[in-house]
């Protein structure tokens, strides 16, 4: 059967530190640690759960294998590209509880992904920017995407609304490259518990993080750092505090006394 490639928007995302996650599975004595190996099970199965949504009346497949997964949608899927975002941003959040971090890049082009294959020039592209542009923890994009997203949107009224909603989901980092933030735009997949929970294992990361003498993992969370620290003046601020004044005022006390990191 002669196949053609479709103009599809492909995601390729990376876990991070894959090998160190592998080896906490395999205690002393090369025996199993069954809760280090559920806990790894259970972050993939969450990937997955998330990749996979229940809605099948749209075109997005994923595939996942080892370390890696891959999310593909064609370009004009209506809306598809805003659930894509939402749920690449609600994947990095599910991890990060799992104290797991990512690097990815969403990437278009000429690609075919069946539940059987996946190989194409748009695949090729997003692997590449993943491992040479993407740097830090942090999944980037093109503005073309955004573009696309746009063009098929059915979700907003005019397309001025609907690229304000696509960059809702997206910071522009230094070196202008646009990427899902997971730090200041946590609070609109959390409660406020939920997200004290979040900005405390964020914390935690970040400084066991620091700890590496490694170059590049000293850049990767050095770079976690600053975003965590950026998050952390807007989420103390009296304006943030303020749409929750009616939320459980222990959990908005604890959340106002949060502290950057030095």
């Amino acid at each position: 059967m002669v196949k053609k490639y479709e103009n599809r928007i492909v995601l390729f995302l990376d876990i991070l530190g894959f090998k160190h996650h592998l080896n906490k599975t395999i205690g002393k004595e090369n025996v199993d640690d069954e809760k280090e190996i559920t806990k790894l099970y259970m972050s993939l199965l969450a990937i997955r759960a998330i990749a996979e949504p229940e809605d099948t009346n749209n075109s997005r497949i994923a595939t996942q294998f080892s370390d890696a997964i891959v999310i593909s949608i064609k370009e004009d899927d209506k809306n598809q590209v805003l659930y894509l975002l939402d749920d690449i941003a609600s994947i990095l959040i599910t991890l990060i509880r799992h104290r797991i971090i990512c690097r990815g890049a969403i990437s278009y082009g000429k690609l075919i992904h069946t539940k059987d294959v996946v190989f194409g020039p748009a695949l090729v592209d997003a692997y590449l920017t993943e491992s040479e542009a993407a740097m830090y923890p942090r999944v980037i994009l093109d503005q073309n995407i955004i573009k696309l997203g746009v063009n098929y949107d059915k979700f907003y009224e005019d397309k001025i609304s609907a690229e304000k909603g696509l960059l809702s989901y997206l910071g522009k980092d230094e070196d202008d490259k646009y990427y899902i933030d997971y730090f200041e735009q946590s609070h609109y997949r959390l409660s406020i518990k939920e997200l004290n929970d979040y900005v405390g294992i964020l914390r935690e990361m970040v400084l066991a993080g620091r700890r590496f003498k490694k170059p590049d993992l000293k850049v990767k969370y050095g770079w976690m750092k600053n975003k965590f620290n950026k998050m952390v003046d807007k989420y103390t601020s009296e304006i943030f505090l303020s749409y929750y004044k009616e939320d459980d005022r222990t959990e908005l006390e604890k959340l106002s006394r949060l502290k950057k990191i030095p």
